[in-house]
């Protein structure tokens, strides 16, 4: 009778332990998925790309165009203007607001940061 009991114990011992460790590894392959969707979105949000190339020929040069669609929120005017420098660009929007573009290096694209210019009056 006593070899009977210590059977039940070890076969529900390995059971319990078999259990176990399908419940660790099910936990672990959620944390390995969570963590691999972070950093593929933190990676295709740090990574834009040109939504539109397009290649344009002039009288004196062919162009290259790329489009960024998402570097600025989408301005309430139409209008606006552009002036380059040596290290990046003003661009003031028909709404007002003044943004700096600049790329910190030719493998980068480019990123926009809004400046707190206000508005020149209308006249």
């Amino acid at each position: 009778m006593d070899w009977t009991a210590s059977l039940l114990k070890k076969i529900a011992k390995h059971k319990i332990l078999a259990l176990a460790l399908s419940f660790g590894f099910v936990v672990f392959a959620v944390i390995i998925l969570a963590c691999t969707a972070k950093l593929v979105a933190r990676w295709t949000a740090s990574h834009q790309k040109p939504e539109v190339l397009q290649m344009r020929s002039t009288a004196l040069h062919s162009l290259s165009i790329r489009t960024y669609s998402d570097l600025i929120p989408l301005p309430a005017a139409d209008g606006g203007a552009i002036e380059g420098s040596a290290t990046g660009m003003l661009l003031a929007v028909g709404d007002g607001t003044f943004h700096w573009v600049k790329r910190n290096s030719p493998e980068e694209d480019l990123s926009a940061k809004k400046l707190p210019i206000p508005p020149p009056i209308d006249r």
